[in-house]
């Protein structure tokens, strides 16, 4: 199992409201924040966060590094997304089982993939 599914599926914490996670594209990442869980803690919603770049010692912006540095804060204007806990222990976006867009909960991370 590679380190990123390992990431994404073990140990991952019980989703609590106010806890950061981040959404999980094919090489992006996305920071959000779980702001409403259900009483089965099986469906959560989130909401995006902001990422505002911090620049390194290179001087280049995210897309010309794979070194990236971001801040995040909550965003209560952002756009938000359900994710359901699937058997596998995989928070999967709710409608989105053919791309696969999946979240990992207790951190915030953000990736913009310079090569796309």
């Amino acid at each position: 199992m590679n380190s990123i599914i390992k990431r994404m599926v073990i140990g991952q914490p019980e989703p609590e409201v106010g806890m950061g996670a981040t959404i999980l594209f094919h090489s992006d990442r996305e920071p959000c924040t779980v702001i409403e869980v259900s009483k089965s803690k099986k469906t959560i919603i989130i909401q995006a966060d902001i990422a505002t770049y911090v620049a390194n010692d290179s001087g280049l912006g995210p897309a010309q590094t794979e070194c990236q540095e971001w801040v995040f804060e909550p965003n209560t204007k952002g756009p938000t997304n359900t994710f359901t806990l699937r058997k596998n222990g995989r928070w999967v976006q709710k409608g989105d089982d053919m791309n696969g867009t999946s979240l990992r909960l207790g951190e915030r991370d953000k990736f913009y993939d310079p090569h796309f």
